[in-house]
């Protein structure tokens, strides 16, 4: 990135500029630029990234529900089951995927 500045003999800045009336500083704008095709780095949302997993194809694997609590009337088969994972439904793996840009 380089720092733009404004030569010494510029004109005054205007007043909604910070530090109007200063007559000893001579920079009136310094802009950090970055070079051409450097695109901003896409954050990813870290509740989302503990939560889905992304397979080698490109899907999203999630956990499945109903088995954090009130496991005494849960038949060992289903609790079993519930323990797997679940692919994410195609209609939201598009959310998934905006959340997960690196996945």
């Amino acid at each position: 990135m380089k720092a733009i500045y404004a030569p010494r003999s510029a004109p005054k800045p205007s007043a909604s500029w910070h530090g109007v009336g200063r007559r000893d500083s001579h920079v009136v704008l310094c802009l950090f630029v970055p070079a051409l095709g450097d695109m901003p780095k896409l954050k990813t949302r870290k509740a989302a990234a503990k939560r889905f997993k992304a397979t080698g194809t490109g899907k999203f694997l999630r956990r499945r529900a109903f088995r954090s609590h009130l496991l005494d009337h849960k038949s060992p088969k289903r609790k079993r089951y519930l323990g797997t994972m679940a692919v994410v439904d195609e209609r939201d793996a598009d959310n998934v995927s905006a959340m997960l840009p690196y996945a």
